[in-house]
């Protein structure tokens, strides 16, 4: 197929692309610059020059490619949630979808399927037990930006088959919120969050492509996809997990109250239990390589060691 991605140049857009044209797929990415393209360029794909949040030549490209990978969007800890930013986060995310859903809609357009991005956040942040795709949404900031964000998607639903990733915390040893966590860890500074009994569902990087390419190759799937690994862990037993493969000491306890003086309102990411599960991928046959954080964790860390 030929395929359409957004935010192919950052951690998971840039493995998928790699992983997509290892299968014999060609890839057409979005580029904001010169830089950009050049990045995308070296793994395989072909630029295409425009901002996702507005209309362009890039939305024909879009048109004549099979299927859309739509990732792109506002990194949600890049700083303190001010209302700026705020706005920044769900603009980024909706006006793009709205975007390129519109497009994939024309009838014109060869585009059959479109996988937009999600997250977990759709649930909220203080559920109680767990969730799978039927859960209810959130009433929180994230899971009210994560409610518009695939009703924005929604749009091209009658015309082609449309699925909404909703992934977890996604641990790589190349990035992300794993890799921010262990210089800390490796001085011996780590500990959990508060009482470390909130719930994280999470999922290894390697599984989170291998689920994408899934979800892309398997028609039945449509609607909310989790893309989270079986087993969710809490704050604590995911801060032993990382000590443990460190050999470091894990005593030290963030109260909340410095977490949310510190943090503001995005507090709510570290603070909140989240344990969702993902039926639809289980249900149709999908089989992690990394289903427990354990053996995710001694994957990653023997690379960074």
């Amino acid at each position: 197929m030929k395929i359409f991605i957004t935010g192919g140049s950052g951690l998971l857009g840039s493995r998928l692309i790699t992983a997509l044209i290892a299968k014999g797929h060609s890839v057409v990415a979005l580029a904001r610059g010169g830089k950009n393209a050049a990045r995308l360029t070296t793994l395989g794909a072909t630029p295409a020059m425009g901002d996702a949040t507005r209309t362009g030549h890039w939305l024909e490209e879009l048109k004549a490619c099979d299927a859309v990978i739509h990732l792109a969007g506002e990194n949600i800890f890049a700083k303190r949630w001010t209302l700026t930013f705020k706005e920044a986060i769900r603009k980024s995310r909706i006006d793009s979808t709205r975007c390129i859903a519109g497009a994939v809609s024309d009838v014109d357009a060869k585009v059959r399927i479109l996988l937009s991005a999600s997250a977990v956040g759709y649930y909220g942040a203080d559920f109680n037990g767990d969730v799978d795709e039927y859960g209810k949404s959130g009433s929180d900031f994230l899971a009210q930006v994560c409610v518009s964000w695939e009703r924005a998607a929604c749009i091209s639903k009658a015309v082609v088959r449309t699925a909404y990733l909703r992934s977890g915390i996604v641990l790589s040893s190349e990035g992300g919120a794993l890799t921010n966590m262990l210089p800390l860890f490796r001085l011996g500074l780590g500990g959990k969050l508060a009482n470390g009994q909130q719930k994280m569902s999470w999922i290894h990087c390697d599984d989170w492509v291998r689920a994408v390419l899934f979800v892309l190759e398997h028609d039945d799937l449509k609607g909310a996809v989790n893309i989270t690994a079986p087993y969710a862990v809490s704050n604590e037993e995911f801060t032993k997990a990382i000590g443990k493969e460190l050999n470091r000491p894990t005593f030290m306890t963030v109260p909340k109250t410095a977490l949310k003086l510190a943090l503001g309102e995005s507090a709510a990411l570290v603070l909140g239990s989240q344990h969702v599960r993902p039926k639809k991928l289980m249900d149709a046959g999908f089989v992690f390589s990394f289903p427990d954080v354990k053996s995710a964790l001694k994957q990653i860390l023997a690379k960074t060691t």
